[in-house]
C-alpha cells in the first residue's frame, strides 16, 4: 500500500486523473485567489515522484476535469455573482509534449437568463477520454418567463483546436418533460445540476435537484448525430458531484 500527498497553497476543491495515473489536474480556491495546477508523475510505486508541470491563475470558481488520456484539461470558469450567461465560460488547455495551449469554448447562444439567479453555467462539466467532447450544466438557466431556473445541459465538440458552439441537449419545462417527470411546471427544475459524459463521448448523464425533493436522472445516447433520451430514473436528493459514467 502506498499513497502520496500533493500539498499546495490552495484549498483543493476539484480534481481529475488520467487513465494511466500519470497526470493529475486540480482546481482550487483560497478566498479571491483561484488556480488550476497540473501534476505529473515520474517512476512508479513507492519510488514515484510528483512535480507541478503547469499552474494557471483563474477568475471565478474553477470546476476541473481531465480527459482520460491526460492531455486535455477543461474548467468551468463560472461567475457565481453574475446573472449574465456571457460571464460564465468553459476554458480548455491541451498538452503537446510538456506545453499546454489554451482553447476557448464558445458561450452558448440558444438561451439567455432572466436574472433571477446566476446561471451557474460550467459549475459541473465532463469530458471524453480523448478530450474532444465536453458537457456542461447550467442549472439556473431560464427558458422564458414561465420556465424560471429550468436549467439546461450543453455539449461541445472539438475539431483540431477549434470548439463548436455548445448545443443545448435538453432542458425541463411543462411541455418538455422527460421520463419520470410528472411536474406541470418547469420552474425550479434545475436540470444540469449534475452531468457527465462517457469515455467514448457517446453517452451523457444529467439530472436535476428540487429543493430536497426526489430528483431525476437521465441518460442520453448519441444516435445518428442526435442526443436521444435512453434511460431515466428517480432517486433521493442528488448532489452536483453525484454523476458517474
Amino acid at each position: 500500500t502506498w499513497q502520496y500527498n500533493i500539498a499546495g497553497s490552495y484549498t483543493q476543491e476539484f480534481c481529475g486523473i488520467s487513465i494511466d495515473g500519470n497526470t493529475i489536474a486540480t482546481g482550487a480556491e483560497t478566498g479571491s485567489t483561484n488556480a488550476i495546477t497540473i501534476y505529473v508523475r515520474s517512476g512508479s510505486g513507492t519510488s514515484a515522484t510528483w512535480a507541478s508541470q503547469q499552474t494557471w491563475s483563474v477568475s471565478g470558481e474553477p470546476s476541473v476535469v481531465l480527459s482520460g488520456d491526460g492531455n486535455t484539461v477543461a474548467y468551468g470558469n463560472y461567475d457565481a455573482t453574475s446573472n449574465e450567461l456571457s460571464q460564465c465560460k468553459v476554458q480548455v488547455y491541451q498538452r503537446s509534449g510538456t506545453t499546454w495551449t489554451q482553447q476557448t469554448v464558445p458561450t452558448p447562444t440558444q438561451v439567455t437568463n432572466n436574472g433571477t439567479f446566476p446561471v451557474h453555467y460550467g459549475r459541473v462539466i465532463g469530458i471524453s477520454n480523448d478530450g474532444n467532447r465536453l458537457v456542461a450544466g447550467a442549472y439556473y438557466l431560464d427558458h422564458g418567463s414561465s420556465n424560471t431556473n429550468a436549467g439546461g445541459v450543453f455539449v461541445s465538440d472539438r475539431s483540431g483546436s477549434t470548439w463548436s458552439t455548445p448545443t443545448l441537449v435538453h432542458y425541463i419545462s411543462a411541455s418538455n418533460l422527460l421520463g419520470n417527470d410528472t411536474t406541470t411546471s418547469g420552474k425550479y427544475g434545475n436540470f444540469g445540476y449534475y452531468c457527465n459524459i462517457s469515455g467514448d463521448g457517446n453517452y451523457i448523464i444529467a439530472g436535476k435537484e428540487q429543493n430536497g425533493s426526489p430528483s431525476s436522472s437521465y441518460i442520453f445516447a448519441l444516435v445518428s448525430g442526435v442526443w436521444t433520451e435512453a434511460v431515466s430514473y428517480t432517486h433521493l436528493r442528488a448532489h452536483e458531484t453525484d454523476s458517474y459514467l
